[in-house]
């Protein structure tokens, strides 16, 4: 999920979720308890909410920076 989901606690107004930082129970109980928190406010969950659903998943920007990384390294 690093790819695609924005930590609602790593940049409140870039956020679209809440991600957990480690792969152990420990973490995903915290990450749970923050997505609560969040979730309880209806501003914060709205405006999560609104950023996910407003994103742009095309490929587009990843297939460009792709070429442009190709292109580099094509140079060399």
């Amino acid at each position: 999920l690093r790819d695609t989901v924005i930590d609602l606690d790593e940049s409140p107004d870039r956020g679209t979720g809440w991600r957990a930082p480690a792969a152990t129970s420990a973490a995903l109980l915290d990450t749970l308890r923050r997505a609560l928190r969040d979730w309880a406010d209806p501003d914060v969950r709205r405006e999560a909410q609104v950023r996910g659903m407003t994103t742009d998943w095309s490929w587009r920007e990843p297939a460009a920076r792709h070429v442009a990384l190709y292109a580099r390294l094509a140079r060399r």
